[in-house]
C-alpha cells in the first residue's frame, strides 16, 4: 500500500520551498507527495522557488493553492517547479520569471488561468502520457517538449518584444495543435528576409491581421502589390510589390508574390518583405514615420528534419532558404553537415544597414 502524504505550507522559517521547517509535517514535498498552500498571516511567508536549493528543483505531486495564497517561481528561469500530478490554483502562481515542468506518469492538464496573468517564462513537457493545455498561455522563454505529446489546444502564444523572443527547444516528444508565434520588428522602413516558423493559414490572415477595420496598433504590417484588395494587398500610391520570393532554380530574379489570400504560411519558406511598420502606417504618404510592429504567425510548428525543394544544383549559384524553426540555427553545423556546398561562407542580410540607391532601383 502506498500512502500519499499531504504537506501543508506554514512558512515559519523562510520562503524557501526546500526548507523542511516551513512545512507543517517537517518534510519537504517530493514527486510522490501532495502539498497545500493555504492563506497565511505575517510574519510567515509564502513559498518562493529560486532554484538555489533542492538541486534547483521544487517538487510536488498534486498541489492546491488557496484563494489569496501565492507561489512564486523566479530567478530568471533557474527556479524549476516540477509537478507530477494535478495543479489546482485558486490563488496565484507567478511563473513570469520561472520554469514549470510537468513530468507525471499519467496524463496531465494545465487548467485555464493557472499562471498569474497567463504568462510563464519556460515550460517543460516531460510526460510520456501527455500534457494538455486547457486555457490561454503566453510564453516568453523556452518551450521544451522533451517526452510525450504536448497538446496546445490552439491556445499557446510565443511572445516577442524588443528584449527577447520565445523559442522552441529541439522537440524529442511531440507537439499537437496550433500556436501563435510573434516576431518583434523595430521601427525601420527596410526589407527583411523572413520565413514563417509555422505551417498555417494565408499571409493575409496572419501578417496582415486579416485586414480588420480599425487596425490594432503594434501588430501586422501592410503588404502592397498589384490588384490591391482583390489579391489581398493593401493599397498604396504606386501599388508596387513589397513581398517577394526568389527563383533559386533560375538563380537571377526576385519574383513578386501575386496574392496574400492564396499564399499560405509555410515553415521555412523564405520571403523578402518590405516592412514599413504596423498596419496604422499611412500608405498614401511616402514619408510616413515607421513604427515598431509584431508579426503574428498562427499554425503548427515544424519539428525534426525539414526538406527544401526547388533548389539550384548549378555550381557557383546561391540558394535562398529560410529558418523553419522557432529557434536560432547553427549555420556552422548546417554547413558542416552538408555535401556539395561551399562551406566557406554564407550571406547574411542586415536590415539595419543603409544603402545607396542606383539608377533603375526602386
Amino acid at each position: 500500500m502506498t500512502v500519499i502524504t499531504t504537506n501543508i505550507w506554514e512558512g515559519d522559517v523562510s520562503n524557501d520551498w526546500n526548507t523542511a521547517g516551513n512545512w507543517a509535517c517537517g518534510v519537504v514535498p517530493t514527486l510522490t507527495s501532495d502539498a497545500q498552500i493555504p492563506v497565511i498571516t505575517a510574519p510567515n511567508l509564502y513559498p518562493v522557488i529560486t532554484g538555489a536549493t533542492g538541486g534547483g528543483f521544487a517538487d510536488v505531486r498534486n498541489v492546491s493553492i488557496a484563494s489569496g495564497a501565492t507561489i512564486t517561481v523566479t530567478n530568471n528561469g533557474t527556479g524549476v517547479f516540477r509537478i507530477a500530478g494535478i495543479i489546482s490554483n485558486n490563488g496565484t502562481v507567478d511563473a513570469i520569471n520561472g520554469t514549470v515542468a510537468f513530468l507525471g506518469t499519467t496524463a496531465q492538464s494545465i487548467p485555464a488561468n493557472t499562471f498569474h496573468t497567463n504568462f510563464i517564462r519556460n515550460l517543460t513537457i516531460d510526460n510520456a502520457a501527455g500534457v494538455t493545455l486547457a486555457g490561454n498561455l503566453n510564453l516568453t522563454g523556452i518551450l521544451t517538449a522533451k517526452a510525450g505529446q504536448f497538446t496546445t489546444g490552439d491556445q499557446l502564444v510565443l511572445k516577442s518584444n524588443v528584449a527577447t523572443t520565445a523559442m522552441v527547444a529541439p522537440v524529442t516528444g511531440s507537439v499537437s495543435g496550433m500556436m501563435t508565434i510573434e516576431r518583434y520588428i523595430p521601427a525601420r522602413r527596410a526589407f527583411r528576409m523572413i520565413s514563417s516558423p509555422v505551417n498555417g493559414g494565408s499571409i493575409f490572415n496572419n501578417w496582415q491581421e486579416g485586414a480588420p477595420q480599425g487596425d490594432i496598433p503594434g501588430f501586422g504590417t501592410d503588404i502592397t502589390g498589384a490588384g490591391a484588395g482583390t489579391n489581398g494587398f493593401d493599397a498604396s500610391l504606386s501599388n508596387n510589390p513589397s513581398l517577394f520570393t526568389y527563383d533559386n532554380v533560375g538563380g537571377t530574379s526576385w519574383v513578386a508574390v501575386t496574392s496574400t489570400l492564396t499564399n499560405n504560411l509555410m515553415a521555412g519558406k523564405p520571403l523578402r518583405m518590405l516592412v514599413r511598420g504596423d498596419r496604422t502606417i499611412n500608405q498614401e504618404s511616402n514619408y510616413a514615420t515607421p513604427t515598431i510592429t509584431t508579426l503574428r504567425s498562427r499554425g503548427t510548428i515544424a519539428t525534426g528534419d525539414v526538406t527544401f525543394t526547388n533548389l539550384s544544383q548549378t555550381g557557383g549559384r546561391s540558394n535562398f532558404i529560410g529558418n523553419p524553426y522557432q529557434a536560432p540555427v547553427d549555420m556552422e553545423a548546417v554547413l558542416n553537415g552538408s555535401t556539395n556546398l561551399n562551406k566557406g561562407y554564407y550571406f547574411f542580410w542586415d536590415p539595419t544597414l543603409g544603402g545607396t540607391p542606383v539608377v533603375g532601383q526602386d
